[in-house]
């Protein structure tokens, strides 16, 4: 096998994705880093933030079906605000340097469905007004997080309720250079991947909730929320959102 390398993201929610043997993976700590590794030519394959594929369309090509989307809630991207949603207008929010999409998610909805503006500065302060956090940061948040900024909201679950479909945050690349047998190989043990995850799914959500110190209901319902066999109804909400961060879209004041 040639010198195939996979990014292969440390989050919970890409545990289905885990490959063994003989594959080249390697272990990055966050999305936006793993688009920064792409661009880089240090990663050939990886599920990448949608924001990051687009940018890199020219030398990466999706790997369908495969992706990470949530039928309603993400459980793992939220805002923790000092003020409720609606009153957020003008606010700062303290962004993780994790993110890629769940920035310009927010964005979005701040803008185009609220009307609102924002001061969005990446890494956090004290005269932040919320916080953006993802991944096992958000799914299970400190005490004193949730202290501090008491109200929380899920994005996906704000996206839904504008949209009533769900919504894309990843989709796994391959470097257009790359030889069309190993994407082959790649697809069939994603697919290899994924069916081992729905047989052993209660295991894993079991391993998963002892390191987070969550009940393993927690995960199994935070693993039911997710899509990874990308269809139409994810395909368009990407579209659409693509419309919006592009700015193809324009909000329509009343």
């Amino acid at each position: 096998m040639m010198d195939f390398r996979i990014g292969e993201l440390d989050y919970t929610n890409t545990l289905p994705f885990r490959l063994g043997s003989p594959w080249n993976t390697v272990a990055c700590p966050s999305p936006r880093m793993l688009g920064q590794w792409a661009e880089a030519g240090k990663i050939d394959a990886g599920v990448l933030p949608v924001v990051e594929a687009w940018r890199l369309e020219d030398q990466f090509e999706s790997l369908e079906p495969f992706g990470i989307a949530v039928k309603r809630r993400a459980m793992s991207v939220f805002l923790f605000s000092k003020r409720p949603w609606d009153q957020l207008n003008g606010a700062r929010i303290g962004v993780t340097d994790q993110t890629a999409t769940s920035a310009q998610l927010f964005k979005v909805l701040m803008e185009f469905r609220e009307g609102f503006t924002i001061q969005l500065q990446v890494g956090f302060s004290d005269s932040d007004e919320g916080r953006l956090v993802i991944g096992d940061d958000a799914l299970a948040p400190s005490e004193a997080l949730r202290r501090e900024f008491p109200h929380v909201t899920d994005l996906a679950q704000e996206w839904h309720a504008w949209h009533k479909g769900p919504f894309v945050f990843a989709r796994w690349v391959v470097r257009r250079t790359v030889p069309r047998y190993l994407r082959e190989e790649l697809t069939d043990s994603l697919n290899s991947a994924l069916t081992d995850f729905d047989r052993n799914r209660e295991r894993v959500a079991q391993k998963a909730a002892k390191t987070l110190k969550l009940s393993t209901q927690q995960l199994i319902d935070y693993f039911d929320g997710f899509v990874y066999r990308l269809g139409e109804p994810e395909n368009q909400s990407e579209s659409l959102f693509r419309d919006f961060v592009s700015g193809r879209t324009k909000r329509v004041c009343c």
